[in-house]
C-alpha cells in the first residue's frame, strides 16, 4: 500500500470513506449478481464534492473515464450510479 493512501485509511475522513466503500461494493456486487451478466469493466464509485458539483468536473471525469476504456478496447461497461441531491 502506498504512504498516501496509508495516510488517507489514518484519517477520520479516509476511514468514513472507506465505510462508504465497503456500503457501495456491497450493493454493487448484489446488483450485478441480479443482472447475471459478466461486465468487462465496471466503474462503481464515481463522486464529485458537493462544493464542486455543476462546474463540470464530473462530466470530465466521467468523458476521461470513457476515453480510458475505450483505448483499452473496453466497448461495454457496468455503472452503478447513485444520485444524491443536497
Amino acid at each position: 500500500m502506498n504512504r498516501q493512501l496509508s495516510m488517507l485509511y489514518a484519517s477520520k475522513e479516509g476511514r468514513a470513506v472507506s465505510q462508504i466503500f465497503q456500503n457501495v461494493n456491497e450493493i454493487d456486487e448484489q446488483l450485478l449478481r441480479g443482472c447475471k451478466k459478466t461486465y468487462p469493466a465496471e466503474l462503481a464509485l464515481f463522486a464529485v464534492r458537493s462544493s464542486c458539483q455543476g462546474k463540470g468536473i464530473g462530466k470530465k471525469l466521467f468523458h476521461s473515464a470513457l476515453a480510458y476504456l475505450k483505448q483499452q478496447g473496453l466497448d461495454e461497461f457496468y455503472l452503478m450510479l447513485i444520485c444524491k441531491r443536497a
